[in-house]
């Protein structure tokens, strides 16, 4: 995904129906590698968790017992668990962040210096 983002010729989007697991990850490591401070990627991915908390799941869940996909109970968060889950969450990216070198990571998975600071460009001007 880095990759076709570095490549990209102009503007794109970058979504999923919650916006908090992989997209929500995938978007802090953007900002990340631009620098932004990281008390602020933590609230931008609360706000993102925030805004898709009208369901809990993404519309499928896994059968462990017929070892098929199949469709989810639209779950809806009780009063105070989405503030408990931003609870927990929200320490645990910000040591992510404070100790995860995401240039590094990035270059290891194959995205070359060059779009490195492609990303970096397409995402600061």
């Amino acid at each position: 995904m880095f990759i076709a983002i570095a490549d990209s010729p102009g503007p794109l989007l970058v979504h999923c129906a919650g916006g908090r697991d992989r997209t929500g990850m995938v978007v802090s490591m953007l900002l990340a590698l631009t620098e932004v401070d990281h008390e602020a990627i933590a609230t931008f991915y609360e706000s993102g968790f925030r805004g898709a908390a009208g369901h809990r799941g993404h519309g499928l869940d896994y059968d462990p017992a017929t070892g098929q996909w199949v469709p989810a109970e639209d779950k809806v968060w009780a009063a105070g668990e989405l503030d408990a889950a931003l609870a927990d969450r929200r320490p645990v990216l910000l040591e992510w962040l404070r100790t995860e070198d995401v240039s590094g990571y990035l270059h290891d998975a194959g995205v070359d210096a060059a779009r490195l600071d492609s990303l970096r460009r397409l995402l600061t001007e």
